[in-house]
C-alpha cells in the first residue's frame, strides 16, 4: 500500500528544499544523487592516492637515511624545507659541500647536528572551545578537498580544532574565513612558475606536476603556448606540515 506521507527535506547536493515521500530521502533528483555519488567516489580515490603517496614518502625517507652523501633535493626532503633554504645554508657556510663534476653533494656527517632531536618539555594544552564547527567529512564535502589537504590547511594556518573521540572537529568560522581569503588571494598571485621549472625543482615528471595542480586545484594561467602555475600554492603542497 502506497504512503501518503510528504515531508520537506533539504537536498544534500544543491541545498534546495523539496517535498519527499519518505523521511530518509536525501536528494531532490536523480541528477543530484548522481553528482553526490561521483563526489564521494572521487574523494575516496583521492584519500587512497594520498595514503599511497605518504607510504612512498616514508619509504624514500628510510632509504635516504642510509646514504652517506646526499643531494640538495634529498636533504631538503629529509629536513622538510625548500631547496632554496638548503642553498642559503650552504652559501652562509653552515653546511659544507663536496663538488663532483657538476653535482653538489653533502656529507651526512657534516649535517648530523641538524638531524639530532632536541629535547623539549611537553605541556598539556587545554582543548579549544569550539561552538560552531565542521566535522572533517563535512569540511571535505563543503570545500571538495581531501582529508590530507584539510589537515595541512588547519595545521599550516592554525585553525582551531579538537577531537571528540576519534572525530575531528574544526572551527567553522575560522575555516570559512580561511577559504574566503584563499579565494581572494588566487586573484592576486604575483609569483608564477613554469611547468619545466617545477619539474626541475622538485624532480617531478610533467604528468606529476599537472596531476598535483589538478588534484589540489592550484591556480594556473596560460601565456602564449606555455602554462604557468602559482609557485606559492605548489610549494605548500610539496612541503607538507608534519
Amino acid at each position: 500500500m502506497s504512503s501518503n506521507i510528504t515531508v520537506t527535506r533539504k537536498c544534500l547536493e544543491c541545498g534546495n528544499h523539496f517535498t519527499a515521500k519518505t523521511t530518509v530521502t536525501k536528494f531532490c533528483s536523480s541528477k543530484c544523487n548522481s553528482r553526490n555519488y561521483k563526489k564521494r567516489k572521487r574523494n575516496e580515490k583521492v584519500l587512497k592516492a594520498d595514503k599511497t603517496f605518504m607510504d612512498s614518502v616514508r619509504t624514500d625517507y628510510n632509504l635516504l637515511e642510509t646514504k652517506p652523501f646526499l643531494k640538495v633535493t634529498e636533504l631538503s626532503k629529509i629536513l622538510n624545507v625548500s631547496r632554496s633554504t638548503i642553498y642559503n645554508l650552504i652559501n652562509n657556510g653552515t653546511i659544507p659541500i663536496i663538488k663532483v663534476g657538476n653535482r653538489t653533494l653533502i656529507s651526512r656527517k657534516d649535517v648530523d647536528h641538524i638531524f639530532k632531536p632536541h629535547q623539549s618539555i611537553k605541556t598539556e594544552q587545554p582543548k579549544p572551545i569550539i561552538t560552531s564547527y565542521y566535522t572533517s567529512s563535512e569540511a571535505q564535502f563543503q570545500f571538495s578537498i581531501s582529508y590530507n589537504w584539510l589537515y595541512q590547511l588547519i595545521r599550516r594556518h592554525s585553525i582551531p580544532f579538537t577531537y571528540h573521540g576519534s572525530l575531528l572537529i574544526i572551527s567553522k568560522p575560522h575555516l570559512d574565513n580561511l577559504m574566503q581569503r584563499r579565494s581572494k588571494e588566487r586573484k592576486n598571485i604575483r609569483q608564477w612558475s613554469s611547468v619545466a621549472d617545477l619539474m626541475e625543482e622538485y624532480k617531478l615528471s610533467r604528468d606529476q606536476v599537472y596531476g598535483k595542480t589538478s588534484k589540489y586545484e592550484i591556480p594556473k594561467k596560460k601565456k602564449g603556448r606555455q602554462i604557468f602555475i602559482s609557485k606559492k600554492h605548489f610549494d605548500e603542497i610539496m612541503n607538507p606540515v608534519i
